[in-house]
């Protein structure tokens, strides 16, 4: 009987277990991982999912954008494997573009810049970011993101039913909520001239949790928050400083004011409309040559925000990308 059947299936499997190690070995040590550098990204991010990749490990360098994501790359994760890694983008071109389709997937650890803005999401988007730079501007257009531990050096507009999260997040430009809704939990709000309001809500939710707003230094004008009449908003353990008025709100819906502290140059809190005796305030401390306009002085406290919340807000400046 020949051997030779035998010794032909001994060499196949062979290479079938070389092959499969040398797979393992270029994926970084699992199927469902690779790494990439600058000159590689662009043609392993067009096949990772196909192939079963759900995960890219980026090496630092300089990455050309714009990044355009969309339904092909759910579930992916793009993960810096050190500091360093950035995403530039020219022409003005999003360094991040989030396409329809795109979910569940992740970001972390990258900077994103460019002569554009930082992040462009647009209408079904779903991502969620990490410890990243954000060196332009953020527009979400019916996009859901959630940002942790991030920087945000541009301002944040959210518009057509869109959704954001941010938490211990510092966010150096204004936060418009032009339809849709805004959550920031453990943030630092804090603009310089010439930005007059750091926070504008014209329709949509607003909900500040831990959240300190330093304004342009009370130069004449500068709001902390301007809530419009189709605005709804409510406040746990929100500090106001820096600023000519704190709260400017026009007939909008404030339900619920559990603990806010609020230092203005003229006014802390300016109110125009009914308010709901159904609402509830809370642990109100202002402090202004005007405290109240426009309402029956609310009951106030010496505590306002509590401390122990404020001390988790990010500081006022940071080193860079985390």
């Amino acid at each position: 009987m020949s051997r030779m059947p035998l010794i032909v299936t001994a060499a196949v499997l062979v290479v079938a277990v070389v092959g499969a190690g040398v797979a393992f070995v270029l994926l970084g040590g699992s199927t469902s991982r690779q790494q990439v550098t600058p000159a590689t990204f662009a043609v392993v991010l067009a096949s990772a999912t196909q192939r079963g990749v759900r995960e890219l490990v980026l090496e630092p360098g300089t990455y050309p954008g714009p990044w355009q994501l969309g339904v092909a790359h759910a579930g992916l994760t793009l993960r810096a494997a050190a500091p360093g890694v950035r995403v530039v983008a020219g022409d003005g071109a999003a360094a991040l573009r989030l396409e329809p389709g795109l979910s569940d997937c992740r970001i972390i650890g990258v900077q994103l810049a460019g002569s554009g803005p930082a992040i462009e999401a647009l209408i079904g988007a779903n991502a969620s970011l990490s410890q990243i730079t954000a060196g332009g501007d953020i527009l979400i257009n019916g996009a859901r993101l959630v940002i942790a531990g991030s920087e945000v050096q541009g301002a944040i507009t959210i518009e057509g039913q869109g959704s954001l999260v941010l938490e211990d997040c510092r966010l150096l430009g204004a936060l418009a909520v032009r339809g849709g809704s805004a959550d920031l939990h453990r943030c630092r709000v804090a603009v310089h001239t010439p930005i007059l309001t750091a926070i504008t809500v014209t329709s949509g939710q607003l909900d500040l949790d831990a959240v300190a707003i330093d304004g342009p230094d009370g130069i004449v004008g500068s709001v902390g928050i301007a809530l419009a009449p189709a605005a709804t908003a409510t406040f746990h353990d929100v500090v106001v400083q820096r600023v000519a008025t704190g709260l400017h709100a026009d007939s909008a819906r404030m339900a619920a004011i559990n603990g806010l502290t609020v230092s203005a140059k003229e006014t802390a809190f300016w109110w125009q409309g009914a308010r709901d005796p159904a609402w509830s305030w809370q642990r109100l401390h202002l402090e202004a040559p005007q405290p109240v306009h426009g309402v029956e002085p609310p009951a106030q406290t010496a505590e306002g925000a509590r401390p122990e919340r404020l001390a988790q807000v990010p500081q006022a400046t940071g080193n860079g990308n985390h």
